[in-house]
């Protein structure tokens, strides 16, 4: 979903009429808060993939400190366009797993949309370090993973997501400013 944003903000970019150069010098600050953040979801990712049991156990600990690391990194870049919007949606994903014990709950309609029998046994299993089967005693459901997107990519996210990829989109999309016409092109265009 969050290639499927930037896209659409490189869409928007070409219809502003936006040096696309420009959007590779934009200053983010803070962008040094991607390494550990990354390195983190890397391991969770990898050694959870082969059931560890350290990831098991504290996975839950480490994807949340890949939020807080994020956290950091959107206030630090507030004054972007989109970012306040991709705040609200990592603070809904935050709400719903810091509600939930540590873990997003994904819908069972959800998951079995995605057609991946491996991944609704893990989670049914209570293996995934990041994920939970919602049930009867899920808060906030509603901001749970349900929307699945098989077509796209076979994943289920939630509305946190969503908004978190809108937010990325108006951030690419409209964050450089579009090309000042020449004084030439100007008068060309009066005539």
């Amino acid at each position: 979903m969050f290639e499927l944003a930037v896209v659409l903000g490189v869409l928007v970019a070409i219809v502003r009429r936006v040096d696309l150069l420009a959007l590779a010098e934009l200053r983010f600050r803070g962008l040094w808060f991607c390494v550990p953040a990354f390195a983190i979801k890397v391991l969770v990712l990898v050694l959870g993939a082969v059931g560890s049991p350290f990831i098991i156990a504290y996975g839950m600990w480490l994807d949340l400190a890949v939020m807080l690391i994020l956290l950091g990194l959107l206030a630090a870049n507030l004054h972007l366009p989109g970012m306040p919007v991709l705040l609200v949606g990592l603070l809904a994903n935050l709400l719903v797993i810091g509600l939930n014990g540590g873990r997003m709950p994904v819908t069972a309609a959800a998951l079995a949309a995605t057609n991946q029998p491996a991944l609704v046994a893990m989670i049914q299993a209570n293996e995934d370090p990041g994920h939970a089967l919602a049930g009867a005693n899920t808060h906030l459901v509603w901001l749970a993973d349900w929307i699945p997107l098989n077509p796209l990519n076979r994943n289920v996210f939630s509305p946190g997501d969503v908004v978190a990829a809108l937010g990325l989109a108006i951030t690419v999309g409209f964050s450089a400013p579009p090309r000042r016409r020449s004084a030439l092109a100007r008068r060309a265009a009066v005539r």
